[in-house]
């Protein structure tokens, strides 16, 4: 949530289980990602905490950038890691800068005339043509459940 606004991220369902608490992202998402169900309880948390250190040790590992967001919605608290591409050899969008956004929302825009622009549509293209492909992703999710690198 956003001031007083529900984001996207704050509904996205989870899809299939991975492993202890962590779910891919519904399929609706521009990106791949994986949703770590945050417990009330503390000491579940402490568990949780260690899930969610385990696959950004990998993403570290196989050079894979992410961005990360915790968010309360209607799913409850989640930490959400997307995967994504690499910003450094890339051609850069005009709009916005992937390494810069908040996947719940926050697009820090490059200039007014492309903030008019700007589409849902347009958003979600940028978004996606960022996120890594099939392949690398299945095979990070399959890395991670068996705690190989």
């Amino acid at each position: 949530m956003y001031l007083q606004h529900w984001l996207f991220i704050d509904h996205i369902p989870a899809s299939e289980h991975v492993m202890g608490s962590c779910y891919l992202i519904d399929s609706a998402s521009p990106m791949h990602a994986l949703v770590f169900n945050i417990p009330q309880q503390e000491h579940q948390r402490i568990q949780v905490a260690k899930e969610i250190e385990k696959l950004v040790d990998l993403l570290h590992e196989v050079e894979i950038p992410y961005n990360v967001m915790i968010n309360r919605g209607s799913h409850g608290l989640r930490c959400i890691v997307v995967p994504r591409t690499s910003t450094k050899d890339r051609d850069l969008s005009p709009i916005f800068d992937m390494a810069c956004v908040e996947i719940g929302g926050q697009f820090p825009i490059k200039s007014e005339n492309e903030f008019c622009k700007l589409t849902h549509d347009l958003a979600f293209k940028i978004l996606k043509s960022n996120g890594v492909d099939d392949e690398k992703f299945n095979s990070l999710v399959e890395k991670f459940k068996t705690g190989h690198a």
